[in-house]
């Protein structure tokens, strides 16, 4: 089903924060043990991107496709890897999150969640993603 979704990103790099917030519409599909949201990113360098959030329990799925192409785990407590692919080559990043909190019902609602990223074995940035569903 058709929804509105507000999210606010924020990035902490070296010390230094950037945050944005952002109002797109999407797609919402509401299951019994999962939900998945759907939409086309407009931020800069992502255009023509599309992501997926597919969430269960304490584990957030990102697909991100277009120019930029990723499937990330997004898992409280847990590291894992993924390939990140960019036009100019495809990158390994480790991810570890640190939150992980859904109240979305079939009405839609709240999903929290906020992960570091590794790169060689080097912290490249905190994130902290939040995401308002809106029917």
């Amino acid at each position: 089903m058709k929804c509105v979704i507000n999210i606010k990103d924020t990035h902490i790099v070296d010390g230094e924060k950037e945050s944005s917030e952002n109002s797109v519409q999407g797609n919402f599909a509401f299951h019994k043990e999962s939900y998945t949201v759907r939409y086309k990113e407009s931020g800069e360098g992502y255009e023509g991107c599309f992501v997926t959030l597919t969430v269960e329990g304490k584990k957030v799925t990102m697909h991100r496709k277009g120019a930029l192409t990723t499937e990330m785990i997004i898992e409280k407590g847990k590291h894992h890897t993924c390939a990140y692919a960019t036009p100019v080559g495809i990158m390994d990043l480790g991810v570890y999150a640190k939150e992980v909190k859904s109240d979305v019902t079939e009405n839609g609602g709240e999903l929290r969640f906020s992960y570091s990223l590794f790169a060689g074995g080097q912290h490249l940035s905190d994130n902290k993603l939040v995401v308002l569903i809106q029917k």
